[in-house]
């Protein structure tokens, strides 16, 4: 009626609030709205009474047992007939999955805006789909110069065709590879990633997307290793190689002897 009590539910309604028919005729519909909820849905519906105009909005409903659904609300004013009252028509329906869908859609993209991680998604032909914020601080390159490209023209020339060979046999059987890259930024800089690359499967393949790779700059811990090792492997006065490294060099002499039966000197 025009004060928001209900005069007739149906069962639907009754299984959305989880309520009896006793329950909920006689009592105001606005009375299992959550109450952060409630005070915005109130003001906003008696606007829509003043006005005589249809109401629609999406809040929180507590049903009966006391747990929380989303609720889709549409009341419309309906005359009387020959009485020239009107009360309203409302129907509700629950989309708790899709506003739970909407909240995972959201966390996913604010991770996928967010993360340190550089990320990369290429469809069937390995064309670049989509990548974000942090692509571009690792790479160099904004979103429009690498849409539509391939995404091998990031590389540095390091790699060679057997490389990348292995890197997509071993992703079409595994659905996943994994390992260093060395790439080149616009300005000719070169910089090396772990990267990682996963097959989209499912239904995400819809949308175009078939591979996602996500990839973190590590050029300076490279740098540090390097350094590390040359220190380890090298004379600190003459910057001569040491015993340390010729014996790693032996036993590779050594070993590659030994199974191709060759002599070395």
């Amino acid at each position: 009626d025009t004060q928001g009590l209900c005069i007739y539910v149906n069962e639907h309604w009754l299984n959305i609030c989880g309520l009896s028919e006793e329950q909920a005729l006689g009592a105001g519909w606005l009375q299992s709205v959550h109450t952060p909820d409630r005070a915005r849905v109130e003001q906003q519906w008696q606007l829509a009474m003043q006005a005589r105009t249809r109401y629609a909005d999406e809040f929180r409903y507590e049903r009966g047992d006391g747990k929380l659904v989303w609720v889709l609300a549409r009341i419309a004013p309906e005359l009387v007939s020959g009485s020239g009252n009107f009360g309203y028509v409302g129907t509700l329906t629950e989309i708790t999955d899709l506003k739970n869908a909407e909240g995972r859609l959201r966390l996913a993209e604010s991770v996928f805006s967010n993360t340190q991680e550089g990320i990369v998604v290429t469809d069937r032909d390995n064309l670049i789909v989509d990548v974000n914020p942090a692509f571009t601080a690792i790479t160099g390159y904004r979103p429009h110069e690498v849409m539509g490209k391939d995404l091998r023209f990031l590389g540095s020339g390091r790699h060679d065709a057997e490389f990348f060979q292995v890197l997509w046999q071993q992703l079409e059987n595994d659905g996943r590879w994994e390992g260093e890259v060395w790439n080149r930024r616009p300005d000719g800089s070169v910089y090396v990633v772990w990267l990682s690359i996963s097959a989209i499967s499912g239904e995400a393949t819809e949308t175009g997307g078939r591979h996602v790779a996500t990839f973190i700059d590590i050029t300076q811990r490279k740098e540090i290793e390097e350094l590390l090792r040359h220190r380890a492997q090298s004379d600190p006065l003459t910057d001569l190689p040491n015993r340390t490294l010729f014996y790693d060099r032996l036993q590779v002499a050594l070993a590659q002897a030994r199974r191709y039966g060759n002599e070395f000197a």
